[in-house]
């Protein structure tokens, strides 16, 4: 899956697919838009440009499961970072299982790239220190 994060059709298409009939722990095109505008944010905050291609935002609402005594479901999506445009590369439903937090799930990875760039810059302060 490759859906340009702008397509709104398309997104809302695919989402809607991974959702099915659940109407809790969704995920809609304004939760993907948010994440997009907070992923690039971090990214130009932190790298140049040209290491942004390849970041990797991963995201799934997380919900204090402890009353359940099986897992609860809630819609995982991945968001991938272009040398344009973002897309979304994964949505589907995962299971949430007790015991975990009731903090959303968000991770961004970076490419290969991007954290060498990190490491050198890391070095360099070292030895200029």
């Amino acid at each position: 899956m490759k859906i340009n994060t702008k397509d709104v059709v398309k997104v809302n298409r695919a989402l809607a697919e991974a959702n099915k009939w659940c109407s809790a722990r969704t995920v809609g095109i304004d939760r993907i838009n948010k994440l997009v505008e907070k992923a690039l944010e971090y990214l130009s905050d932190n790298l140049p440009k040209k290491y942004h291609v390849g970041a990797c935002v991963d995201y799934q609402e997380q919900i204090h499961c402890n009353s359940y005594s099986n897992s609860a479901s809630s819609t995982r999506v991945s968001i991938t970072v272009g040398t344009r445009d973002c897309f979304l590369t994964y949505c589907s439903r995962d299971s949430i299982w007790p015991g975990r937090s009731a903090r959303d799930e968000i991770l961004l990875t970076l490419s290969r790239k991007a954290v060498e760039y990190l490491q050198n810059q890391i070095k360099s302060e070292i030895v200029l220190d």
